[in-house]
Protein backbone atom coordinates (compact mmCIF):
# COMPACT_ATOMS: atom_id res chain seq x y z
CA UNK A 1 0.00 0.00 0.00
CA UNK A 2 2.87 2.08 0.92
CA UNK A 3 4.43 2.23 -2.50
CA UNK A 4 1.23 2.38 -4.79
CA UNK A 5 0.86 6.37 -6.32
CA UNK A 6 -2.82 6.86 -4.98
CA UNK A 7 -1.34 6.45 -1.40
CA UNK A 8 1.44 8.72 -2.35
CA UNK A 9 -1.22 11.49 -3.46
CA UNK A 10 -3.35 11.29 -0.14
CA UNK A 11 -0.26 11.25 1.63
CA UNK A 12 1.19 14.58 0.18
CA UNK A 13 -2.58 16.05 0.04
CA UNK A 14 -2.80 15.83 3.56
CA UNK A 15 0.98 16.87 4.23
CA UNK A 16 0.26 19.94 2.56
CA UNK A 17 -2.61 21.02 4.63
CA UNK A 18 0.20 21.59 7.49
CA UNK A 19 3.01 23.05 5.33
CA UNK A 20 6.64 23.40 7.25
CA UNK A 21 10.13 24.92 6.60
CA UNK A 22 12.92 22.76 6.30
CA UNK A 23 16.51 24.16 6.34
CA UNK A 24 20.41 23.24 7.21
CA UNK A 25 22.94 24.22 9.26
CA UNK A 26 26.47 23.09 7.52
CA UNK A 27 29.53 22.67 9.47
CA UNK A 28 32.65 21.12 9.09
CA UNK A 29 31.60 18.86 6.05
CA UNK A 30 28.59 17.67 8.02
CA UNK A 31 25.10 18.41 7.62
CA UNK A 32 22.25 18.99 10.55
CA UNK A 33 18.63 19.14 9.15
CA UNK A 34 16.00 21.15 11.47
CA UNK A 35 12.30 22.27 10.73
CA UNK A 36 9.05 24.72 11.76
CA UNK A 37 5.57 24.52 11.13
CA UNK A 38 4.82 27.35 8.86
CA UNK A 39 1.97 29.00 10.69
CA UNK A 40 1.64 32.16 8.58
CA UNK A 41 0.18 32.71 5.10
CA UNK A 42 2.14 34.92 3.21
CA UNK A 43 0.16 38.05 3.41
CA UNK A 44 0.08 37.58 7.78
CA UNK A 45 1.85 40.00 9.28
CA UNK A 46 4.65 38.32 11.75
CA UNK A 47 3.67 38.84 15.50
CA UNK A 48 6.58 40.14 17.65
CA UNK A 49 5.00 37.45 20.54
CA UNK A 50 5.52 34.43 18.79
CA UNK A 51 8.40 31.79 19.42
CA UNK A 52 9.08 28.73 17.67
CA UNK A 53 11.58 26.11 18.72
CA UNK A 54 13.33 24.02 15.61
CA UNK A 55 12.85 20.86 15.41
CA UNK A 56 15.97 18.62 15.10
CA UNK A 57 15.95 15.48 12.41
CA UNK A 58 18.69 14.56 11.78
CA UNK A 59 22.84 14.78 11.21
CA UNK A 60 24.33 13.69 7.81
CA UNK A 61 26.17 11.97 7.33
CA UNK A 62 25.31 9.83 10.21
CA UNK A 63 28.31 8.24 10.57
CA UNK A 64 31.35 10.10 11.51
CA UNK A 65 33.60 8.42 9.22
CA UNK A 66 32.19 10.07 6.21
CA UNK A 67 31.29 13.36 4.86
CA UNK A 68 29.90 15.58 2.13
CA UNK A 69 32.16 17.91 -0.01
CA UNK A 70 32.20 20.80 0.72
CA UNK A 71 30.30 23.75 -0.95
CA UNK A 72 33.34 25.45 -2.30
CA UNK A 73 34.49 22.15 -4.26
CA UNK A 74 33.51 21.23 -8.14
CA UNK A 75 32.25 18.02 -6.84
CA UNK A 76 29.66 19.23 -4.70
CA UNK A 77 25.96 19.19 -5.78
CA UNK A 78 22.94 19.38 -3.59
CA UNK A 79 19.41 18.98 -4.89
CA UNK A 80 15.72 19.24 -3.48
CA UNK A 81 12.56 17.59 -4.75
CA UNK A 82 9.59 16.48 -2.97
CA UNK A 83 10.98 15.55 0.56
CA UNK A 84 14.14 13.65 -0.03
CA UNK A 85 17.65 15.79 -0.35
CA UNK A 86 20.31 14.93 -2.85
CA UNK A 87 24.09 15.37 -2.63
CA UNK A 88 26.31 14.25 -5.54
CA UNK A 89 29.29 13.07 -3.54
CA UNK A 90 29.60 11.50 -0.14
CA UNK A 91 33.22 10.01 0.66
CA UNK A 92 35.22 8.54 3.15
CA UNK A 93 37.14 11.30 5.07
CA UNK A 94 40.44 10.43 3.93
CA UNK A 95 39.38 9.73 0.26
CA UNK A 96 38.57 12.02 -2.58
CA UNK A 97 36.47 9.48 -4.49
CA UNK A 98 33.00 10.20 -3.59
CA UNK A 99 29.77 8.35 -4.39
CA UNK A 100 26.04 10.34 -4.96
CA UNK A 101 23.43 9.50 -1.90
CA UNK A 102 19.79 10.09 -1.37
CA UNK A 103 18.66 10.82 1.84
CA UNK A 104 15.71 11.47 3.92
CA UNK A 105 15.97 14.18 6.59
CA UNK A 106 12.48 13.35 8.36
CA UNK A 107 13.44 9.69 9.38
CA UNK A 108 17.48 9.57 8.43
CA UNK A 109 16.94 6.67 6.39
CA UNK A 110 19.36 7.00 2.83
CA UNK A 111 20.70 5.26 -0.05
CA UNK A 112 24.35 5.34 -2.21
CA UNK A 113 23.58 5.05 -5.72
CA UNK A 114 25.76 3.49 -8.06
CA UNK A 115 29.06 5.01 -8.25
CA UNK A 116 29.96 6.82 -11.57
CA UNK A 117 33.49 8.46 -12.41
CA UNK A 118 33.25 11.85 -13.90
CA UNK A 119 35.50 14.45 -14.81
CA UNK A 120 35.79 16.89 -11.89
CA UNK A 121 33.98 19.87 -13.36
CA UNK A 122 30.85 17.66 -13.79
CA UNK A 123 27.67 18.58 -12.48
CA UNK A 124 24.77 16.51 -11.38
CA UNK A 125 20.77 17.99 -10.60
CA UNK A 126 17.54 15.99 -8.80
CA UNK A 127 14.55 16.04 -9.79
CA UNK A 128 10.70 14.69 -9.33
CA UNK A 129 8.24 13.81 -11.96
CA UNK A 130 4.72 14.14 -9.87
CA UNK A 131 3.07 12.61 -12.91
CA UNK A 132 4.37 9.02 -13.28
CA UNK A 133 5.99 9.86 -9.23
CA UNK A 134 9.88 9.09 -10.08
CA UNK A 135 12.66 10.51 -8.71
CA UNK A 136 15.80 10.66 -11.29
CA UNK A 137 19.52 12.02 -11.08
CA UNK A 138 20.96 14.02 -13.91
CA UNK A 139 24.60 14.16 -14.89
CA UNK A 140 26.32 16.19 -17.08
CA UNK A 141 29.08 16.34 -18.35
CA UNK A 142 31.79 19.44 -18.14
CA UNK A 143 31.64 20.80 -22.67
CA UNK A 144 34.81 20.36 -21.96
CA UNK A 145 35.76 16.99 -20.64
CA UNK A 146 36.11 13.63 -21.77
CA UNK A 147 32.51 12.26 -20.28
CA UNK A 148 28.92 11.90 -21.25
CA UNK A 149 25.35 12.90 -20.05
CA UNK A 150 23.77 10.12 -17.84
CA UNK A 151 20.84 9.63 -16.24
CA UNK A 152 19.41 7.46 -13.45
CA UNK A 153 15.86 6.37 -12.06
CA UNK A 154 15.84 5.35 -8.41
CA UNK A 155 14.00 2.61 -7.56
CA UNK A 156 13.64 0.88 -10.86
CA UNK A 157 15.20 -2.62 -10.51
CA UNK A 158 19.00 -3.03 -11.59
CA UNK A 159 19.48 1.02 -10.73
CA UNK A 160 21.94 2.44 -13.80
CA UNK A 161 23.38 5.38 -15.67
CA UNK A 162 22.14 5.73 -19.07
CA UNK A 163 23.46 8.01 -21.45
CA UNK A 164 21.35 11.05 -22.60
CA UNK A 165 21.88 13.41 -25.17
CA UNK A 166 21.62 17.41 -24.74
CA UNK A 167 21.88 19.32 -28.08
CA UNK A 168 23.45 22.28 -26.27
CA UNK A 169 26.83 22.60 -24.89
CA UNK A 170 26.75 24.57 -21.85
CA UNK A 171 29.10 25.01 -18.53
CA UNK A 172 27.05 24.69 -15.29
CA UNK A 173 26.58 27.86 -13.22
CA UNK A 174 23.61 26.98 -10.90
CA UNK A 175 22.32 25.07 -8.83
CA UNK A 176 19.31 22.96 -10.38
CA UNK A 177 15.03 24.43 -9.14
CA UNK A 178 13.12 21.48 -9.74
CA UNK A 179 9.25 22.90 -10.69
CA UNK A 180 6.52 21.13 -11.77
CA UNK A 181 8.36 18.06 -12.93
CA UNK A 182 10.92 20.39 -14.67
CA UNK A 183 14.45 20.71 -13.95
CA UNK A 184 15.79 24.29 -14.34
CA UNK A 185 19.50 25.58 -14.26
CA UNK A 186 21.56 28.15 -15.63
CA UNK A 187 24.79 27.78 -17.88
CA UNK A 188 26.91 29.29 -19.91
CA UNK A 189 27.92 28.84 -23.87
CA UNK A 190 30.80 31.30 -24.31
CA UNK A 191 33.79 28.55 -23.65
CA UNK A 192 31.86 26.02 -25.62
CA UNK A 193 31.99 28.61 -28.60
CA UNK A 194 28.39 28.10 -28.92
CA UNK A 195 27.23 31.80 -28.26
CA UNK A 196 23.38 32.03 -28.74
CA UNK A 197 23.15 35.74 -29.03
CA UNK A 198 25.56 38.82 -29.35
CA UNK A 199 24.75 40.54 -26.07
CA UNK A 200 24.84 37.51 -24.26
CA UNK A 201 26.07 33.88 -24.04
CA UNK A 202 23.76 32.83 -21.09
CA UNK A 203 21.12 29.86 -21.19
CA UNK A 204 18.87 28.45 -19.27
CA UNK A 205 17.90 24.58 -19.55
CA UNK A 206 14.89 23.02 -18.95
CA UNK A 207 15.09 19.28 -18.69
CA UNK A 208 11.36 17.65 -18.70
CA UNK A 209 12.00 14.91 -15.65
CA UNK A 210 9.13 12.34 -17.43
CA UNK A 211 10.17 12.56 -21.48
CA UNK A 212 13.85 13.26 -20.46
CA UNK A 213 14.00 16.42 -23.23
CA UNK A 214 15.74 19.06 -22.92
CA UNK A 215 14.41 23.21 -23.92
CA UNK A 216 16.48 26.28 -24.07
CA UNK A 217 15.42 29.90 -22.47
CA UNK A 218 17.75 32.65 -23.43
CA UNK A 219 18.27 35.47 -20.57
CA UNK A 220 20.02 38.46 -21.32
CA UNK A 221 22.47 38.29 -19.08
CA UNK A 222 23.27 36.54 -15.98
CA UNK A 223 20.50 35.83 -13.24
CA UNK A 224 19.28 33.96 -10.29
CA UNK A 225 16.73 31.13 -10.41
CA UNK A 226 14.31 30.37 -8.04
CA UNK A 227 11.24 29.07 -7.04
CA UNK A 228 8.36 31.77 -7.42
CA UNK A 229 5.24 30.81 -6.27
CA UNK A 230 5.32 27.17 -8.09
CA UNK A 231 6.61 29.00 -11.29
CA UNK A 232 10.30 29.62 -12.64
CA UNK A 233 11.59 33.37 -11.41
CA UNK A 234 14.96 34.90 -13.06
CA UNK A 235 15.95 38.01 -11.20
CA UNK A 236 18.07 39.89 -12.19
CA UNK A 237 20.04 42.63 -9.98
CA UNK A 238 20.93 45.93 -12.39
CA UNK A 239 23.92 47.96 -11.17
CA UNK A 240 23.00 51.19 -11.38
CA UNK A 241 24.62 54.76 -10.30
CA UNK A 242 26.10 55.77 -6.54
CA UNK A 243 26.33 52.28 -5.69
CA UNK A 244 22.28 51.63 -6.35
CA UNK A 245 21.25 48.18 -7.46
CA UNK A 246 17.53 47.59 -8.83
CA UNK A 247 15.82 44.10 -9.00
CA UNK A 248 13.89 43.06 -11.55
CA UNK A 249 11.97 39.25 -11.71
CA UNK A 250 10.83 37.37 -14.85
CA UNK A 251 8.76 35.08 -13.87
CA UNK A 252 7.82 32.06 -16.27
CA UNK A 253 4.03 31.96 -17.46
CA UNK A 254 4.05 29.05 -19.82
CA UNK A 255 7.20 27.31 -20.84
CA UNK A 256 6.13 25.85 -24.11
CA UNK A 257 4.86 29.45 -25.50
CA UNK A 258 7.77 31.04 -23.62
CA UNK A 259 5.53 33.39 -21.60
CA UNK A 260 6.68 35.83 -19.20
CA UNK A 261 5.52 38.26 -16.50
CA UNK A 262 7.78 40.98 -15.40
CA UNK A 263 7.59 41.91 -11.46
CA UNK A 264 9.51 45.15 -10.48
CA UNK A 265 9.92 47.52 -7.22
CA UNK A 266 7.64 50.49 -8.22
CA UNK A 267 4.73 52.22 -8.08
CA UNK A 268 3.46 51.70 -11.68
CA UNK A 269 0.56 50.04 -13.11
CA UNK A 270 1.18 46.56 -13.62
CA UNK A 271 4.70 45.93 -11.53
CA UNK A 272 4.78 45.27 -8.01
CA UNK A 273 7.61 43.94 -5.34
CA UNK A 274 7.96 40.49 -5.39
CA UNK A 275 7.87 38.24 -2.00
CA UNK A 276 10.93 36.29 -2.17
Amino acid sequence: ILDRPYFKDLFLTKSSTQPRLIFAIEKKCVWSFFSLPQHMSPHEKPSSSLVLTPEFHMKFPPDDTWWIFPRYDRKFACGYASGLIYFSCMSVKAGYDGVPVICNPKTGRYEILPFIRRYRKSYSFFGFDPVEKQYKVLHMAYPCGPNDHRIMTLGTQGMRWRKIHCSLRLENLSEGVCINGVLYYLGDTSECKEKIREKSSFAIACFDIRSEKFKFLYPESFCELVNYNGKLGVIYYDDLTDDAIELRVWVLEDVEKQEWSKYAPGTRAGHKIPEI
